[in-house]
């Protein structure tokens, strides 16, 4: 199985270098790299450290769009493999990740995605101390928290799984999946008018409404550094913030999209409600709240932006009861 490592990047010219780095020299990965770069200096800063570096197999790709959803399709026009691996910059896979995920695609050939462990930076310290004795502690929980009527069900059913086992998951984290070429095309990939706020969600649930399969495997292991700068932390006034829509607008439209009855309803007037315990700055946030919606609107009237129309996967790579079908007249 061959890969294309795809890694979209904003003015983080560091942490996209240090991965990199870590990435041909710590763990020796040979495949293909593509680097889909949005910094507002077009890529100039990166593009002449990665020269310096004298870093191999690496495509570093200037891309004139904001925003992730727009950087990770790119990246996957730009791969020629069959299997797309998505890491953001401020992720760091632990040895033996990638062969572990190609050993558990093969052995489940079925499977259209997997979803590995996510580990966050006090883990990643402990890590790096040991790593040959580091291990991951077996998780003890659901795959989803209960649900409760006092909390946002949509929320709840898009989540990517939390579990120390193989299971089944709807939400996906998009800093750290792999993906096959076939499955990432034929869901459309991401959706353009989700700039990295709840892209994910709705790309999981795009997946699983068109029939692919998606698996958490927890066994392989990568953890999130969170850089504190750059990425989707545009630099702006004080002042200009404080008119920042509000919920983000990605998030908004994705209710709109998805779920416009009373899940939206329900997560609106939640969040409007919750403003009225501040009410020094209830006037403010429902401003904000007024902004949120009327650009998600815009956006939906807009429509989605996709990578390739999106279409079920037994157009795509075969009847998902085509197996099932086959042990029935067996029996």
């Amino acid at each position: 199985m061959k890969f294309t490592v795809i890694i979209p990047t904003r003015n983080r010219d560091r942490s996209a270098l240090e991965l990199l780095f870590y990435l041909r020299r710590s763990l020796e990965w040979g495949c293909p790299i593509v680097v889909v770069d949005q910094s507002d200096d077009r890529g100039k800063e990166l593009a002449n450290q990665i020269k310096d570096s004298q870093l191999n197999g690496i495509l570093h790709f200037v891309h004139n769009q904001r925003g992730t959803s727009a950087g990770r399709n790119q990246g996957a026009r730009l791969a020629a493999t069959d299997w797309l691996l998505f890491l953001d910059d401020d992720v760091r896979p632990a040895a033996g990740y990638l062969e572990s995920v190609t050993n558990y695609l093969k052995q489940n050939p079925w499977i259209d995605a997997v979803q590995p462990g996510l580990e966050q930076q006090v883990a990643w310290q402990q890590y790096r101390k040991d790593p040959k004795s580091w291990n991951r502690q077996r998780l003890d929980v659901h795959v989803r928290l209960p649900e409760s009527e006092d909390k946002d069900g949509v929320l709840w059913f898009t989540s990517s799984a939390v579990a120390g086992f193989e299971t089944a998951t709807i939400g996906i984290a998009s800093g750290n999946f792999a993906i096959s070429r076939a499955a990432y095309f034929g869901a459309g990939g991401f959706d353009e008018q989700m700039e990295g706020l709840g892209e994910d969600r709705e790309f999981g649930l795009r997946l699983w409404w068109y029939g692919y399969r998606v698996y958490l495997y927890p066994q392989a292991v990568a953890f999130h550094l969170r850089e504190s700068a750059g990425g989707l932390r545009y630099r702006k006034s004080r002042l200009s913030r404080i008119f920042d829509p509000e919920p983000a607008v990605g998030s908004v439209y994705f209710y709109l999209k998805w779920f416009p009855g009373k899940p939206y309803r329900r997560m609106i007037g939640g969040h409007f409600w919750k403003q009225w315990k501040r009410p020094w700055v209830a006037p403010l946030k429902v401003i904000r709240l007024y902004r949120a919606i009327a650009q998600a609107k815009r956006r939906l009237a807009r429509g989605a932006v996709y990578l390739a129309k999106p279409r079920p996967r037994f157009q795509v790579i075969g009847a998902p009861g085509s197996l099932f079908q086959t042990e029935r007249r067996a029996i």
